[in-house]
């Protein structure tokens, strides 16, 4: 369902005749979690499901957390706010839906003169008494450094904390030192998704530039709450793409859902969206879940880096695959609680994941003499890997038809664009291996900006120095196969070079081929931008 900027007004005010507005008090994802005013009894299951609360309620927001544009939280900062109305400018409107504030146009520095600074407390918040819905300006002040940002709190808003993500960048990882400007398109969406009323756990909700940026640049699942939070850093150039972002909310049983957002450099807070359920049942043509059951796991062939370990594994449940190069050559995201670990299957007891099982990552023979702390890992040479399907037969199927698989995957962070390196790609054969041709890139095209060094920070399926998460992969079309009968896949993951390769790499699973309409931007798309 795509849903354009001249009805994202009227879609909101249906959620919220659709809906029971009333809530629970939750602050999430963060130590002052202790104040849940209801007990969650049922999340769901893994497939997403509705949150056991008391109804929610509309809130104003009380506490704001600043992070700078690598995730991390300003230690230093102090913020001074005024709303529109305090501004005095006539011009400013809230937003339709979730568009993000007009940030063309902001207050100078001398309009927050009169203005009392807020201090972090000692749970890194900033306590702001009670702002109900419209539109904010942020003073943001590390030392001699300052800058001034916009957000809009939504009429919808039932969570009274919020995390906002401005220009500045820490100019330390512990960001305990000074913080420096970035010029970057900065900013936060947030919101909470719904289903009868009720919180909607484990839905899946990514922001999309389409062709410009490669799919999703930021990606996230929603927590008990129903809660999500999605961190914005791309470089400038996506600006004119990214007024008409893509909001994708997808939930096995739920109707997808494509909402049209304008974004630009501030923040979007307090959003609502309610699923709708979908009894469709998409025909399966092809499947691979690399179960012991599965009839053709053996089928499957490698290619890979003679010279090293790192290849395609077949890991099942208990692998306790741990990263032995984090907190020594590469940090892990601010979000990570994860300890270095390689992720179980996705589903199931067995998935591929490209790495090397003793190390928990890529980087294969270190180069010891040229290798230093933080480094991202230096390797003595490049590797890569390739995962071959055994052969798929599309002769009698009509189009639609498109691939899709459960993904999850940890990359280095340098030059997340046309001249990236830890490719991964899938290509495709018609002639049963003998040659073939890319069909889909997944690496996003954000090209993040920071003023860190990028070295050991990580890039992942959810964006920017985030935590990777088990994601369901956006549709892949593969339409123009449809009547071929010797088609083969391969998966394949290719460092380019030797440095910045102690990452966790790339795991696979639950690969489909459906009578569904393939969205993600092909191979094709990525090349001309």
């Amino acid at each position: 369902m795509k849903i354009g900027l001249s009805t994202s007004l009227i879609f909101m005010l249906n959620i919220l005749f659709m809906t029971t507005l009333g809530g629970c008090n939750s602050e999430s994802n963060t130590a002052e979690n202790q104040d849940l005013e209801s007990e969650i009894t049922n999340i769901g299951d893994g497939n997403g499901g509705e949150a056991t609360l008391t109804p929610t309620v509309v809130k104003n927001v009380e506490k704001i957390q600043v992070l700078d544009v690598n995730n991390l939280v300003l230690k230093n900062a102090e913020i001074k706010l005024l709303s529109a109305d305090t501004w005095g400018n006539n011009a400013v409107k809230q937003p339709l839906g979730a568009d993000f504030p007009d940030s063309s146009v902001l207050p100078s520095a001398e309009s927050f003169s009169n203005v009392s600074a807020i201090k972090m407390n000692q749970n890194q918040y900033f306590e702001v008494g009670s702002l109900k819905a419209g539109t904010y300006y942020v003073q943001v002040i590390v030392g001699n450094e300052s800058i001034i940002s916009a957000f809009s709190i939504k009429n919808s808003n039932t969570n009274n904390v919020m995390t906002f993500n401005v220009s500045l960048s820490c100019s330390d990882i512990d960001c305990n030192d000074k913080a420096n400007k970035v010029n970057a398109i900065i900013g936060t969406l947030s919101g909470q998704i719904m289903v009868q009323g009720k919180p909607f756990a484990k839905a899946q909700v990514s922001l999309s530039g389409g062709d410009m940026t490669n799919g999703a640049f930021v990606s996230g699942i929603t927590d008990a709450n129903g809660y999500f939070n999605l961190p914005i850093n791309t470089i400038n150039k996506f600006a004119t793409a990214l007024k008409s972002s893509t909001l994708k909310i997808t939930a096995p049983g739920y109707k997808d859902q494509d909402i049209e957002i304008y974004v630009n450099s501030a923040g979007s807070i307090g959003n609502q969206f309610t699923m709708i359920p979908d009894s469709t049942i998409y025909k399966t043509i092809w499947s691979e879940t690399f179960d012991s059951q599965s009839t053709t796991r053996n089928l499957w062939t490698k290619a890979d880096t003679a010279e090293n370990d790192v290849q395609w594994n077949l890991l099942t449940n208990g692998h306790q695959i741990l990263n032995t190069a984090l907190n020594k050559y590469v940090y892990a995201a601010p979000n990570d609680q994860g300890s270095g670990a390689v992720i179980e299957p996705l589903q199931g007891n067995a998935a591929y994941w490209y790495g090397e099982k003793s190390k928990g990552n890529y980087l294969g023979v270190q180069d010891i003499e040229n290798s230093k702390a933080f480094d991202g890992g230096q390797a003595i040479e490049a590797n890569y890997g390739e995962l071959i399907s055994p052969a798929i037969d599309l002769s009698n199927v009509t189009q639609p038809i498109s691939l899709t698989f459960k993904s999850w995957w940890e990359i280095e962070s340098f030059n997340p664009n046309q001249k990236g390196f830890d490719l991964m790609d899938i290509l495709v054969s018609t002639d049963g291996g003998s040659t073939y041709h890319t069909l889909v890139r997944f690496n996003p095209l954000s090209d993040p900006q920071t003023t860190l060094s990028r070295e050991a920070i990580p890039f992942s399926n959810t964006g920017y120095n985030l935590a990777p998460i088990a994601l369901q992969q956006e549709p892949i079309s593969l339409d123009e196969y449809v009547g071929k009968k010797n088609i083969r896949l391969k998966f394949k993951f290719k460092t380019v070079d030797q440095s910045h390769n102690a990452f966790r790499g790339w795991m696979i699973d639950d690969i489909k081929i459906q009578q569904l309409q393939g969205t993600f931007p092909l191979y094709e798309a990525f090349l001309n931008n």
